[in-house]
This record gives C-alpha cells, structure tokens and sequence, in this order.
C-alpha cells in the first residue's frame, strides 16, 4: 500500500496546478477585458467631446449672430429716449443686482407660490417681482415661482452657498433686447443633504469611496449666466450654465470618477437640481453643466 501515497500526492500537484491555471487563466482574461473596456470607455468619451466641441461652435456661430442683429429701425435703439429705450447702465445695474440679491442664495419659509403679491416683505421676492419678467424663460423652466424655486433648492440642498462674480459683459445690444454675460463661482458645501437630494445615487454601497471623499467638502462651480432683458429692462430669459465637471475634478482622482458622480445625478443639463428635472442619462454628453463657455 506504500507506493500508492506517492501517486495520490502526485495526483493532487497536478489538480492544483490546474487550478492555478485556471485561475491565471481567468485573472488575463479579466484583465483583457478591463482594458478593452477602458479603451472603449476613453474612445466613446473623445467621440462625446468631440461632439460638444462642435455644438459649443455652433452656439458660438450663434452668439455671434446675436451680437450683430441690428434694430429694424434707430427710432427702435435701446440707446434712444424713446419710451421703449433703457440706458445700457441700468440693464447693467439690474444685471449687478441680480447678483448681488442671490449672492447667499434664498432661505425662506413661506410656502409656494410667492408671487404674485401685494407687499412683499423679502429682498429677493421684491427683485424679483421689480426686475424679472412674470413669464421669465430659464432653461425648460419658466415663470417667477419656478425661478426662485431653483435659488431655495441651491440654498436648502448644500450646506453653504455664495455667489462671486468675475465679470459682466455686454454680448448683444438691440431693439428691445439686451444680453448681459455674467462670469462667476458658486461656491456650495456638500454635506448629507445634498447627497440625499443631488445625489442619491452616491449613498449606495458601491459609491462609499466617493461618498466619503465628498462628503463635508467645499466645490467651487465655474458659472456662467446669460441675462436677456426685454424693453423695460426686466430680465425676460435667464441661461445658466455650471462646469460641475471641473469642480468635481479638483477632488477626485479621475474623470472617471467625475462621471460615476454626474452620471445619476439629479441635475439637468443647464444645473437645474431636484428630483422633478429633466436630466441627460449620459453625463459625458450633457453640454451645458459639463463645458464652460468659451471666449469667442
């Protein structure tokens, strides 16, 4: 019976090495596939720039044309005295207010709608009320209740909130119409509440890394806001547009991860935050939020 105890050890070595095989086996055929899928995930996302680099030309083909429409008539300038004219210094004064009035967001603890009303007693509702159009347009939103309903989520869903203007410009200037470009940063502190409404996608197990590296962190959101104002100097059409894209970036590791965070994010396209938005399903090709305009 002796000699059978070299043959089962021999027959055992041979099984591991199986095994081994195998397992290496399986280890490069893992390792091939997560390659190739990094090389199709980078591939498709120079594809999806590519196809942002193009639209953002053609709305700047499309600002251009903005910044050169001339008034059907001199008697129709926004520069004239006539009743329809504004002085481009109170267009620029109300755009400087608009600011400055959100600069720390709005907190309030009325409920919806807030406007319209008799005597409102809150700086923001009154601006509101003075220098913003009842129908204003912003984003695939309108209206006042809509507008200000946007400014409480920014206040209520971050742990702090301020707004730094950079720059404001005068892009278009014609009859009855006006477009002021402001540049600026919104700073915004992440803390359990955004996630829970921003980003509650992030609050699943396989997301704790990225939870735990942002949570309680400070971003800083390159901004740009398009105001176009109508012949009685009232913002009528209101354009954001946030680079959540670079702020991530200064955070996390990789782009990848940038996009693990935007990807299901209750965002839309144009920064637009809530459960009740229209977001992109593919955060590689939403255009407004993920590139910051580009100085033509």
């Amino acid at each position: 019976m002796a000699p059978s105890v070299p043959y089962k050890a021999a027959s055992i070595d041979s099984a591991d090495l199986a095994k081994l095989e195998r397992r290496r086996a399986q280890t490069r055929t893992r390792q091939l596939r997560y390659i190739q899928k990094k090389r199709q995930y980078e591939s498709d996302l120079k594809a999806s720039v590519a196809t942002l680099w193009i639209e953002v030309q053609r709305m700047h083909q499309h600002l251009h044309q903005l910044q050169n429409v001339e008034p059907h008539s001199s008697s129709a300038r926004i520069s004239s005295s006539s009743a329809a004219g504004i002085a481009a210094s109170n267009i620029l004064q109300t755009a400087q207010d608009f600011i400055h009035c959100f600069r720390s967001g709005f907190a309030t603890t009325a409920a919806q709608p807030w406007l319209p009303c008799v005597a409102p007693d809150q700086e923001q509702i009154r601006f509101v009320q003075r220098s913003i159009h009842p129908d204003v347009r912003h984003g695939e939103l309108r209206g006042q209740n809509s507008f200000l309903e946007q400014w409480r989520r920014y206040t209520t869903f971050f742990g702090s909130f301020a707004l730094h203007p950079n720059s404001f410009r005068l892009l278009s200037r014609s009859a009855g119409h006006v477009v002021y470009q402001v540049q600026l940063t919104m700073s915004l502190g992440l803390v359990f509440a955004t996630f829970r409404s921003v980003f509650p996608h992030l609050l699943q197990p396989q997301h704790s890394a990225l939870f735990s590296r942002l949570l309680n962190q400070q971003i800083h959101v390159p901004a740009t806001l398009l105001l176009q104002f109508d012949a009685q100097g009232r913002v009528c059409h209101y354009d954001p547009s946030l680079n959540f894209v670079e702020a991530l970036r200064l955070l996390l590791s990789s782009y990848e991860d940038v996009a693990a965070v935007l990807q299901d994010a209750r965002i839309s396209p144009c920064g637009y935050i809530g459960r009740d938005v229209s977001r992109s399903r593919d955060a590689r090709l939403a255009v407004s939020f993920v590139l910051s305009p580009i100085d033509p």
